[in-house]
């Protein structure tokens, strides 16, 4: 599976986004930012990313694709909040 292409074509679909792909071979999350998706419901968020990523499903090459799309503005609660939960040791 090549993860760069799906990454490029995810980029292409998507306008102005920023895609960063987690995971192996068959079983992927990706994690999109883009300004485009304000506005824009959880679910035609992820058909655009589907339709992107519809050739290496039908194929077979990838089996399973989670997906996280957030506006920049929802990027960066997001990692606050992930931040805010971090525990320290030491």
């Amino acid at each position: 599976m090549d993860i760069e292409a799906l990454k490029s074509a995810i980029t292409a679909t998507v306008a102005d986004s920023e895609v960063t792909m987690i995971g192996e071979a068959c079983s992927l999350t990706a994690l999109v930012v883009s300004p485009h998706f304000q506005g824009l419901s959880p679910v035609k968020r992820q058909q655009q990313i589907y339709a992107a990523a519809t050739p290496w499903l039908e194929s077979g090459e990838l089996h399973a694709l989670s997906i996280k799309s957030y506006t920049p503005e929802e990027w960066k609660k997001q990692k606050a909040a992930e931040a805010a939960n971090l525990v320290q040791i030491g």
